[in-house]
């Protein structure tokens, strides 16, 4: 179907033109059939790169131009929206009915705002959560709604994510009754089911653009999984870079896997050498400018030499440890086509919901975007260059330092981890104990052991700032209009950073609230006299008038009234308890300003115990207020602590039920430190607070907090993993420190997995996950026929067999004796069984591929997967026998209703999970 076809304004039709798109491609062309264009809701599912997103521009520019109506887009991640917003820009040419130009907003944080402004704009892009908080913030302009786009839909099914998408899009269909839903995935298998819920059509295909397929090297041979195969020529003696020299001589360019930093770096060198002969002299030139480049920017060491030695000769690699801006040369080099081979090491990720410490506030992961800072293991915060993501099924694992909540992550990531040693010296009369520390060292988590030390960076940027602006006075309206600014009390343009300011600052955190018509609340217990007098005196310095209110329980609460400093606190600090956050200027100020603000905090919120081991805590049920806080104590010099409670169905030790709905997170200050942090820093002049404890699990320096671990755990994850590509340090906090650990993410005409194993200093070889090498296997009771013609578990020949002749299929289909070649096994989670009407079976993976006739009578391998009732498989005539050698196959599959003649049924069932493969 052709673009100019469709019943569409014809500025679109003009705009894609130019952009060189004049035809559908199929799924969208069934989009279109489905009635997409008609306001119909539907659910489209295909494979990346097949024009979803395209079918989502038609549609919501029939919205806006013909409907006059508003569309929403739904991402689940800020850099998807950045992404997609982008892409919407270029339609700001084009003009609608009124004259005036189709305008695109973004919004992907705050989420204590309505954001009014967005009213203003045709087309609004936003993540889900965003969309939620609007939607309980109610924008006005929702009900404005006439299309919502909610891409990545199969995000339903998550723990994580699932439940908010699902309440955006029911409470949009509440508010909008014919509001159309179009709904996108890549990867959903339960389209009509979510098109059931959505009251929606479903559009399921895996065309792509560029057929995919997927083949396994032996012997100088590709064989592909449908059925094709293709001779290699061995020139090199390194089959990965033979395969990607085949590609080359195609015109196209290869992507290389390699287990290790280093095997890709030896696997550039390899290439660059195989690759230089092939290169006409216009590539040459190009090549020795891209190395130039390389060479003159960034810091320069033996890695980015080898690098721009490499690129000279069209070859390269790519893994964490090069500098991020030689990494965006590199790829940039690749996608223009200018690099023809390059070598790289997969991207190790963390699971969706762990928090890394950024700028302003400890956030998700997956909410992380480019526009973002974090902080690195250089002590300061640094840009994130970009966010990637991706689907994984398999084991993280979990590690739990003393002092810090744990931390989960794929078992290959890295963690920066310090050994130390216990050393004794034991003389006569004395005996003397000191530890040594290893060099911080880069290693898998999985090789992490207990005892280990992890860190934590303490913060060294810092900031002198001197005040903060408030927030801009609200617009005074009557019945003419806008007349003015709203009128104020406040004395000040602007909150000076005094140590009266910051500590009550610090109180705000732990006591203060704000009300919706622009009150400012401080609740305290009636005892807090000295409380109540700093908090009134400061409001009435700024120019406010506080008044004291008394209420039941021993409370009293200190109200003043300015919505220009309510909404200023509000933008600080967060709004409501589990929202409260230290402003990220804050974190900045040098440690002497920063007292103060910890000061008030501990005054309002803060105990210090006087029996038992003394310790001073703080309590909040705020997550990121208590993170901050660590890391703000870190900087100033204490080894902190921070513990989660969860509070919902314990009972005290009196045996009462403890009913609090949050939990309770305690960061805490103890051992001999503790008398220094009360005299300098809650200011506290009493010798019976002085520790009663040495520390002797941590350790503190100049740059890091060392962390011992407490556990090592592995368990199951299957969801979105998420990395970041940081600048600088290339690393980035949750807990403690870990890489980026950055993979490449480009288009190669081949992909080379040189390995279904990578090989770990210490640890030794182990299998890569199924999505970075797509494994068929069948599970270990299916009966495999040996050359004698007994059966055998195909479980037994992996474990203890190895090195039998086995019957295998010949061309074009014959039954011979072939020896075992090679073997592995791995984790499964679904299996295939195919069963027939004359009582044989099948069990397999889904990918698997069997023996089936094509629809001219050809035979043809295919994914199990893709068996349907009716379709004719292949199997033997005869029983193998040992006398005979060879064995004809046929291929079965006549009519239902001639009793003389077997009829082959496949019948399709997802089996449960098993435990290996």
């Amino acid at each position: 179907m052709k673009i100019s076809e469709l019943s569409i304004d014809k500025q679109v039709i003009e705009l894609l033109s130019k952009e060189g798109l004049d035809e559908l491609y199929p799924p969208q062309q069934h989009a279109i059939e489905a009635g997409v264009l008609d306001g119909k809701n539907l659910v489209l599912a295909s494979p990346t790169a097949s024009g979803k997103t395209l079918v989502a521009e038609l549609c919501i520019l029939q919205h806006v131009l013909e409907h006059r109506g508003k569309a929403i887009y739904l991402a689940p991640l800020r850099a998807l929206a950045s992404e997609k917003f982008k892409e919407f820009q270029r339609y700001s040419a084009i003009k609608k009915p009124n004259g005036d130009h189709v305008r695109a907003g973004i919004s992907t944080g705050d989420y204590d705002s309505s954001d009014p402004w967005l009213g203003r704009y045709d087309i609004i892009l936003c993540t889900n959560e965003k969309a939620d908080s609007l939607l309980r913030h109610k924008a006005p302009w929702m009900s404005e709604l006439t299309l919502v786009v909610a891409d990545e839909v199969h995000l339903l099914t998550e723990q994580e994510r699932g439940p908010t998408l699902e309440v955006v899009l029911t409470r949009l269909t509440e508010i909008n009754p014919n509001i159309q839903v179009l709904a996108l995935s890549a990867t959903v298998r339960n389209a009509e089911e979510v098109g059931s819920w959505l009251k929606a059509g479903s559009v399921t295909t895996d065309w792509r653009p560029v057929p995919l397929r997927e083949g396994i090297y032996h012997d100088n041979q590709v064989q592909f999984r449908d059925g094709a195969s293709r001779v290699i020529l061995s020139g090199t003696k390194t089959p990965s870079l033979d395969i990607a020299l085949d590609v080359l001589s195609t015109g196209g360019q290869a992507l290389i896997f390699t287990e290790t930093r280093r095997s890709a770096v030896e696997m550039g060198r390899k290439a660059s050498v195989a690759v230089k002969s092939r290169l006409s002299k216009p590539e040459e030139r190009a090549l020795t400018s891209i190395a130039e480049r390389i060479l003159s920017t960034g810091e320069k060491t033996r890695l980015s030499e080898a690098l721009a030695m490499q690129v000279a000769g069209g070859a390269g690699f790519h893994h964490a440890g090069l500098a991020g801006i030689h990494r965006g040369i590199v790829e940039d080099a690749f996608r223009d086509g200018r690099i023809k081979v390059l070598a790289a090491t997969p991207t190790l990720c963390l699971p969706a919901g762990e928090e890394i410490f950024g700028n302003p506030a400890p956030i998700a992961i997956e909410k992380l975007s480019s526009h973002d800072k974090v902080l690195t293991h250089g002590n300061v915060f640094e840009n994130v260059i970009a966010p990637t993501s991706r689907w994984y099924d398999g084991p993280l694992v979990k590690i739990t330092p003393w002092f810090q909540l744990p931390m989960r992550m794929t078992p290959e990531h890295n963690v920066l981890r310090v050994i130390r040693e216990r050393h004794s010296l034991r003389t006569r009369g004395t005996n003397r104990h000191w530890w040594t520390y290893s060099q911080p060292e880069w290693v898998a988590a999985k090789n992490l052991s207990t005892g280990d030390l992890v860190l934590f960076p303490r913060i060294k940027e810092e900031h002198d700032l001197q005040c903060i602006d408030l927030s801009e006075q609200g617009s005074l309206s009557n019945q003419y209009g806008v007349v003015g600014k709203h009128w104020s009390r406040l004395k000040i343009a602007s909150l000076e950073l005094t140590p009266q300011t910051l500590e009550v600052l610090g109180l705000f955190l732990a006591k203060g609230y704000t009300g919706r018509q622009g009150q400012v609340m401080f609740a305290l217990n009636t005892k807090e006299t000295e409380l109540t007098s700093i908090v009134t005196n400061w409001l009435i310095t700024i120019g406010l008038r506080p008044s004291v209110i008394y209420s039941e329980r021993h409370r009293r609460v200190i109200r003043a009234c300015s919505k220009q400093l309510a909404e200023t606190l509000r933008a600080l600090c967060g709004r409501g308890a589990v929202e409260k956050r230290i402003p990220h200027q804050l974190v900045y100020l040098p440690n002497n300003q920063l007292a103060h603000v910890v000061r008030g905090m501990w005054r309002g919120d803060g105990d210090v115990t006087e029996s038992g081991a003394r310790t001073a805590r703080y309590s909040t049920v705020s997550r990121g207020l208590a993170k901050q806080l660590f890391a703000v104590l870190v900087k100033l010099g204490y080894m902190a602590t921070i513990k989660i409670s969860k509070r919902a169905g314990i009972t005290s030790k009196q045996g009462l039920a403890i009913t609090h709905k949050r939990d309770l997170y305690t960061v805490s200050v103890s051992g001999k430190q503790l008398t220094r942090f009360i005299l300098d820093i809650l200011r506290v002049k009493s010798n019976k607070f002085v520790g009663n404890r040495e520390f002797n699990r941590g350790y503190l320096d100049s740059d890091y907090y060392y962390m011992p671990i407490r556990t090592v755990e592995q368990e199951p994850y299957q969801g979105t993993v998420h990395n970041l590509e940081v600048n600088g340090h290339n690393s980035y906090v949750g807990s403690f420190v870990v890489h980026n650990s950055a993979g490449v993410n480009l288009p190669a005409r081949a992909v080379v997995i040189s390995s279904y194993e990578r090989y770990e200093a210490g640890y030794g070889r182990y299998p890569i996950s199924v999505l970075e090498y797509k494994q068929f296997c069948l599970p270990p009771d299916v009966p495999v026929i040996l050359e004698d013609g007994s059966p055998i578990p195909i479980g037994r020949i992996v474990k203890d067999r190895i090195g039998e002749r086995v019957l295998s299929m010949s061309n074009p289909h014959g039954v011979v004796s072939k020896p075992i070649a090679g073997y592995f096994e791995r984790e499964a989670a679904e299996l295939v069984e195919v069963s027939t009407a004359i009582g044989r079976t099948l069990s397999a993976t889904p990918e698997h591929p069997v023996l089936s006739r094509r629809e001219d009578g050809s035979p043809a391998w295919i994914p199990i997967k893709s068996i349907r009732i009716g379709d004719h498989l292949a199997y033997a005539r005869e029983v193998p026998t040992s006398e005979s050698h060879v064995y004809w196959v046929d291929l079965i599959g006549i009519h239902a209703g001639e009793p003389s003649q077997e009829i082959y049924s496949p019948k399709i069932q997802r089996c449960r999970p098993t435990s290996r493969g």
